[in-house]
């Protein structure tokens, strides 16, 4: 009976995990898809970015945008894009922040 109802434990608590899993990786992609738009609309610009991989030759594409959303928002933060005006700065250090608290919690 005993192994029963650890049985039953593991089974609802893996359940559990996953769910909590699963809605974490949806806050994510609602995160990175809401600062993608924002993004895009209004911070695509050639002069507000050091861009090492196109030399700011042109104005940042969307799968640039992308990938730096995500490794801002998953805290990894490369270097190799980075933001020079201030405003956008502040766009992504709160766009940090909610990384963080999807993280934590």
């Amino acid at each position: 009976m005993y192994y029963i109802s650890m049985l039953k434990y593991l089974i609802l608590s893996t359940i559990k995990n996953e769910k909590t899993a699963l809605l974490k990786i949806l806050a994510l992609i609602i995160v990175i898809c809401i600062y993608t738009l924002i993004m895009y609309l209004n911070f695509t610009k050639k002069e507000n970015w050091n861009n090492i991989h196109n030399n700011n030759e042109k104005d940042m594409s969307l799968s640039e945008i992308i990938y730096f959303n995500i490794t801002s928002l998953t805290t990894v933060g490369y270097g190799d894009i980075v933001p020079k005006n201030g405003n956008i700065r502040i766009v992504i250090l709160s766009m940090v922040l909610i990384g963080y608290i999807i993280t934590i919690v």
